[in-house]
């Protein structure tokens, strides 16, 4: 149980670095009423993510049920895939790093509408390409703990997820109007470099993966 949360908790980590949530984030904190704005963005993406990634958890389980239930090693072999796949993401990512500064503009116009709408409109966006959330779901699937742990486990992790994005409010909270420009220029800066961003996350979490569906499966009896 430990070994899960403690990878749970890494995923969620290494994603919350993400680019799009963090320069939507920006774009709201230097616009009106940035503080409540940017909570109920958050708020909106939280739901959102929450309750499709309940979704899709119900789903696999009664998936899994139609299947023969897996040995032991079940788990690192899912751990080795699902790295496997962040890795020639990250390669496919770095190939077009170039072309994603482009998509923030379409992103970017979300936060114009109302906030938590706009959250989990843009979570809609982002789900179809939120490998680490579905490797996540992957693994609470295979662990076969209680319902009630894995909810609070995809909890943690949407908490972690969006962690960046509270500090960006508490930030502008503190600093009122004096960090807008900083703000506007960091979110410029994330933009320039968000591709070369996005491969390395997909890189680091494949490496990660990699290395701990290995060790599992060398120190398995």
């Amino acid at each position: 149980m430990t070994h899960l949360v403690v990878l749970v908790v890494s995923i969620a980590v290494v994603d919350s670095l993400n680019p799009t949530t963090i320069v939507v984030g920006l774009y709201v904190a230097t616009g009106p009423h940035p503080v409540r704005s940017i909570l109920g963005l958050t708020a909106g993406y939280f739901a959102f993510n929450l309750g499709a990634g309940v979704v899709v958890l119900v789903l696999g389980h009664k998936l899994a049920g139609l299947l023969p239930r897996p040995g032991p090693d079940v788990v690192h072999w899912g751990e080795l895939a699902l790295g496997l796949g962040a890795l020639l993401a990250a390669g496919l990512l770095w190939n077009r790093r170039h072309q994603v500064r482009a998509g923030f503009a379409r992103v970017e116009r979300v936060g114009h509408r109302f906030a938590p709408l706009a959250g989990a409109t843009l979570a809609a966006i982002e789900l179809p390409t939120a490998v680490p959330y579905f490797a996540t779901i992957a693994l609470l699937t295979a662990s076969h703990q209680t319902g009630t742990f894995e909810i609070a486990l995809l909890v943690v992790f949407n908490v972690i997820f969006l962690a960046p994005v509270v500090a960006i409010a508490i930030v502008r909270a503190l600093a009122g109007g004096g960090a807008v420009a900083v703000l506007t220029r960091l979110r410029s800066l994330v933009v320039r470099h968000a591709g070369t961003v996005f491969a390395g996350l997909s890189f680091g979490l494949g490496v990660a993966l990699v290395a701990l569906g290995a060790v599992g499966l060398a120190t398995s009896p």
